[in-house]
């Protein structure tokens, strides 16, 4: 007998599946991975059957899915941290901003010499998708936050950093892409995170929240 789990199918990974995809896609193989977080990676793409003797089945098409987003994203992270002095998956970080108390928490960090990278790893689902809605989801702000955050966490230089979204297709023939916001946009993103964060100052000390209803 089967159990059927009935899960949302997303093709939008959260922080800790797409810290699992990074281990899947190691390819020196020295990531720690434990099968729970496969599972929960794959209840995330795909429909999962779990059998009474503990087995997990998918069907052919979220197989071919899975191998495919794993062919393409493996030489494109490979390219990315090849001749690397280190790399840190999932480093928390924490730093102060406009006298606001800030984290983030990037996919990987890449340091090759004195340069650091940023490198976020994003599934779409239809590759024009994800340029056709970057401003609109304000990834340059997600750059820009992250860039800053290391800059000051590790007090190094803010020219010193890039952002890379490393982005891979869920559907065939299972595209990739590397984007790299240009400085331009990143300078108008840090102003608008700076307004931003003003603002949130000022409610804070004043604790008005423009927006909520009154109590």
């Amino acid at each position: 007998s089967t159990q059927r789990r009935t899960h949302p199918v997303s093709h939008e990974l959260s922080s800790r599946h797409r810290n699992t995809l990074e281990k899947l896609l190691d390819h020196q193989g020295h990531a720690n991975i434990e099968w729970r977080e496969v599972i929960s990676l794959l209840e995330q793409v795909a429909d999962v059957e779990e059998e009474h003797n503990g087995k997990y089945i998918i069907t052919a098409d979220e197989e071919r899915m899975v191998l495919g987003v794993q062919a393409s994203a493996t030489p494109m992270l490979a390219e990315i941290t090849e001749g690397c002095k280190r790399k840190v998956a999932e480093a928390s970080m924490f730093w102060e901003r406009a006298g606001v108390q800030c984290k983030g928490r990037p996919d990987l960090i890449v340091q090759q010499k004195d340069r650091f990278v940023l490198v976020d790893l994003k599934t779409t689902s239809g590759i024009h998708s994800f340029d056709r809605n970057f401003f609109s989801l304000k990834y340059h702000w997600q750059a820009a936050w992250y860039m800053y955050g290391l800059h000051k966490a590790l007090d190094i230089p803010l020219d010193s950093v890039e952002f890379y979204f490393a982005v891979v297709d869920t559907e065939d023939p299972f595209l990739s892409q590397v984007v790299i916001p240009a400085t331009s946009i990143l300078m108008e993103a840090q102003e608008a995170i700076d307004v931003e964060l003003e603002r949130f100052a000022a409610c804070v000390k004043t604790d008005t929240w423009p927006g909520l209803p009154k109590r």
